[in-house]
């Protein structure tokens, strides 16, 4: 839990926590950055995987639909045409 990680890191005195899995796999870092944000921002937006969501506005151009595709290719999660 974010508890457990925040005693390790400051017990330990430390500023990064890997997170691994189950075979030893390095699968991220948990940072006290990354706590104080859940604690500032409790109700941010994030997908499954924990992520924040994040949106685009796009002006009615010629170049719109080029940019919307590249947006999307970045993996954003909301366009809004403005």
């Amino acid at each position: 839990t974010l508890a457990e990680a925040e005693k390790i890191l400051q017990k330990h005195k430390i500023e990064k926590l890997p997170l691994v899995d189950e075979n030893g796999i390095l699968k991220g870092l948990i940072t006290i950055k990354d706590i104080e944000k859940v604690i500032e921002f409790p109700n941010s937006a994030k997908d499954q995987q924990g992520r924040l969501l994040v949106g685009a506005a796009v002006g009615v151009t010629k170049d719109a639909l080029q940019r919307v595709e590249f947006l999307v290719k970045a993996n954003v999660d909301v366009v809004v045409i403005d």
